[in-house]
C-alpha cells in the first residue's frame, strides 16, 4: 500500500457500552491507532435499533451508513446479515412500522474516503467477524470480504 493511502475506521457501539467482549474490541482496535496501517481510528455511538421511516435526523444519519453499507455488501457479494436485522414492530400510538436493530459493533473501513469494508459480515453463511478485521489490521493487511471465510474459522469464537 502506498504512503499516500490514508486508512480511516469508524467503529460504531451500541450505548451504552455494557459488554466487556465489545470493551476489550474497542481496546485493540485503538492499538489499530498507533500501528503502521491505520491512520485514524473514530468512535461512536449508535441506537440499538432504529425506525426506518423516521425523519428525525439521529435516525436518519443510522439509516443513511446503513443504505451505504448495504450498498457495500451488494457490491461486494456479502450480507450484512445476521447483524443487521430489519424487522417490524407495532406500538399502540401507531401502526406497523420497520425497524433497523444494529450490531453491538460495527467497523466501517474508509480507504483514502472510500467504503472499503463492513464488518460484521457474512459470505456463504461464514461471518467475518469485527474481531477477525481488527486482527487483520492489528497484522498490517487491510481487511476485504474475499479474506472473510478464510479468517472467520480462524479467528471467529467457536
Amino acid at each position: 500500500m502506498s504512503k499516500d493511502t490514508k486508512i480511516t475506521v469508524l467503529c460504531y457501539a451500541r450505548e451504552p457500552i455494557v459488554s466487556e467482549s465489545v470493551e476489550s474490541n474497542i481496546e485493540l482496535l485503538e492499538r489499530c491507532e498507533r500501528g503502521p496501517l491505520v491512520d485514524r481510528v473514530v468512535l461512536r455511538g449508535w441506537p440499538e435499533s432504529v425506525r426506518l421511516d423516521g425523519e428525525e435526523s439521529p435516525t436518519r444519519e443510522v439509516v443513511g451508513q446503513f443504505e451505504q453499507f448495504e450498498a457495500w455488501g451488494e457490491r461486494h457479494g456479502v450480507s450484512l446479515q445476521p447483524a443487521f436485522e430489519r424487522r417490524t414492530r407495532c406500538s399502540i400510538a401507531d401502526d406497523e412500522h420497520s425497524v433497523l436493530v444494529t450490531p453491538l459493533l460495527c467497523l466501517a473501513i474508509y480507504r483514502n474516503q472510500e467504503l472499503a469494508g463492513v464488518f460484521p459480515h457474512s459470505v456463504d453463511g461464514e461471518t467475518y467477524t469485527v474481531r477477525a478485521a481488527i486482527e487483520t489490521l492489528l497484522s498490517g493487511e487491510l481487511p476485504t470480504p474475499s479474506q472473510s471465510g478464510r479468517q472467520a474459522d480462524r479467528l471467529a469464537p467457536k
